[in-house]
């Protein structure tokens, strides 16, 4: 049976390309119909020069390291079993059980760590002279805005090792490292269609006289 959100992701890549393929058709056409227009074509030899000179720089955008770093921390927290603890809750007299009392150290370890990083970040953004402000002392824009997404991921991923490696749903380097290429490739369909909107994005902008 088809996994319909490969068969939904495949149909938006595949309309997305053939916006790519009629913006590319547009742009030639009014070029050769219009006098003195501003669109620029991307069938010229400037075109095709820009696109392929700047195709790397159109899909390398920080969005697309958030995506494959908080695919990492999904996989991560999927694999760790934090993510079926509301579900399944703890049971009364469940610390008395060997599992039950792994689990509660490994809660215990979690909320720690995530209480650490907590207070280290307000220290950086929210003190005298805070190093992850900006110059002029705002938040956003500034280097905490920049970093806030990793910051997140790294989190996640962090606490996830610890549940796991604790109550040993992630016994070893590589039963995580193995949960984080699964993250990786469950984001793959979105990978692919950021991929395709992105230089069809770009592929606008240019195409309106703006630089990317």
């Amino acid at each position: 049976m088809k996994n319909k959100k490969t068969v939904w992701a495949g149909r938006l890549f595949l309309t997305l390309c053939a916006a790519q393929l009629l913006l590319v058709i547009v742009s030639w056409m009014v070029n050769a119909t219009v006098e003195h227009t501003q669109v620029r074509s991307l069938i010229s030899s400037e075109g095709i020069r820009w696109f392929m000179g700047h195709f790397v720089e159109m899909v390398s955008t920080p969005l697309l390291a958030w995506m494959l770093l908080l695919a990492v921390a999904a996989g991560l927290f999927r694999a760790s079993g934090l993510l079926s603890l509301p579900r399944r809750g703890i049971p009364a007299g469940h610390s008395q059980n060997r599992n039950g009392y792994r689990r509660n150290i490994a809660l215990s370890a979690v909320l720690t760590e995530l209480v650490v990083i907590t207070i280290v970040m307000l220290f950086l953004t929210l003190t005298p002279n805070a190093i992850l402000r900006s110059a002029s002392g705002e938040l956003f824009p500034s280097s905490f805005s920049a970093c806030l997404v990793p910051v997140v991921a790294f989190a996640v991923s962090i606490a996830s090792c610890t549940y796991g490696g604790i109550v040993g749903t992630l016994p070893n380097i590589e039963s995580a490292y193995r949960a984080a290429c699964q993250g990786i490739a469950a984001a793959s369909p979105y990978i692919l269609l950021y991929i395709a909107a992105a230089q069809l994005y770009f592929s606008v902008v240019y195409l309106m006289g703006a630089s990317c």
